[in-house]
Formats: C-alpha cells, structure tokens, sequence
C-alpha cells in the first residue's frame, strides 16, 4: 500500500477513488434494499474483507499507518448504519440522483469531528516512513482473527478484553518493528561507508 494512503487522510481518498467513485454496488452487496428472500445472491463482504485486511497490515507493521483499528472498526459500524449517505447507492450517479450531499451527512466529516477523533490516530506513526515500502507475510500462521471486530459482543471476549492500546501496539512488537529498522538502516549506513571509502581511495589514486 502506497505511503499516502496510509494516513488517515490517503486511506479515505482511497475508499472514496476506488470503492465509491469505481461505483462498488454497496446498496447489493451489503443489502441496504434486499429483502432477506430475495437478495442473498447478492449480499458479498467484499468491502468487509478489504477492512480486514487492512487491519492485518496495521497488525504486522504498526508504525507504518497513521489510522488506527479503532478508526476501521467505527467505519465498518457505520457502512451498516446507514446513518450517513456516504455508502448509500451503489454509484456516483445514483447518490446524485438521490441529492445524498445535501439531505444526508457524510462519514467522513463525523470522523474527523467527532469526540473521540483522537482515537483514530496512531500515536506511533512515523511520518519518516511515508516512503517505506511494506511486504507482508502472507502466509496462514502471519494472518491474526480480528478479535475486537468479530467477538466484540461475545460475552467472554469482553470479560478479558484487554485494552485496545496495548494490545494493538503491543511494547513487544514496537521494539521488533524498530530493531528491524534499525538493522536496516545499519545496512545502509555500512554500504554509503563502503562508497565513501571506495571514492576516496580513486581520488588519492589519480592525485598520485
């Protein structure tokens, strides 16, 4: 994933580029106006899957992403809700036809003012890595069962819910995910070294 979209900024023009302006059916695929009868056929977690794996991202590289778990899991609530027009339709013409901007509220204005906006951000975010490109591990042991998305109203999942601040940015993780940078950037320190010292040494020999 691109560095811009992986701020709070970017992941919404992303959303807004390549899921409703690319004219995604949300009104089908999460059944806003399918009748439990007729509109299973339908029905499709595709914007769902794309959230959770987002979240696997956020997971396996926690200061590479200025949003955080909190902010995908409100945004999935509220394609649901239907309290905002932002996911109704299922394309652009359609939300204009249904005059959407100006009879209902957009999500993302909500987002970015309400209360607990603050919990959106991810405190340890490095803007330094805008630039960082991220491989994933993709394989079945990498991949994690979002707990706070899929059990939250699960009795014994809230009982021993942990707090979402330590374990989505578990101290463990951020020390590994900072080891690894720091590897890497002795890697990089030792090879302009070697250049240095190689350049050096050609000019000493044509001065001589």
């Amino acid at each position: 994933m691109d560095g811009y979209y992986r701020t709070l900024k970017g992941f919404i023009v992303l959303i807004e580029k390549d899921w409703l302006a690319f004219g995604h059916q949300f009104n089908m695929r999460i059944g806003y106006c399918l009748d439990d009868a007729n509109g299973d056929d339908e029905r499709s977690p595709v914007f769902e899957q794309f959230i959770d794996c987002v979240w696997q991202l956020t997971q396996q590289f926690p200061t590479l992403f200025q949003f955080t778990p909190q902010f995908l899991l409100i945004l999935l609530d509220h394609v649901y809700s239907c309290r905002f027009g932002t996911f109704l339709g299922s394309c652009p013409k359609q939300r204009e036809q249904l005059s959407l901007s100006q009879h209902t509220l957009s999500l993302w204005t909500f987002l970015q003012n309400c209360h607990h906006s603050m919990s959106f951000v991810n405190h340890f975010y490095r803007p330094d890595s805008f630039h960082h490109t991220i491989f994933p591990l993709y394989h079945a042991k990498a991949i994690r069962f979002w707990n706070d998305c899929y059990l939250r109203h699960c009795p014994e999942h809230i009982m021993h819910i942990k707090p979402e601040f330590s374990q989505d940015f578990s101290q463990e993780k951020l020390l590994l995910q900072l080891k690894l940078e720091l590897d890497e950037a002795k890697k990089e320190n030792a090879l302009l070294l070697a250049k240095a010292k190689a350049s050096a040494h050609v000019i000493e020999e044509d001065m001589d």
